[in-house]
């Protein structure tokens, strides 16, 4: 962004979209395992 310290503040909310999105493929694994094995 054109304030100072903006560029920081996205590119973190970019990683922690980045990891909940990636937390959720992983759930939905663990989550078919665990029925299969059920």
């Amino acid at each position: 962004g054109a304030i100072l310290g903006t560029n920081e503040l996205e590119s973190a909310a970019t990683k922690t979209i980045r990891l909940q999105a990636a937390g959720a493929v992983t759930a939905t694994s663990i989550d078919k395992l665990i029925a299969r094995v059920k």
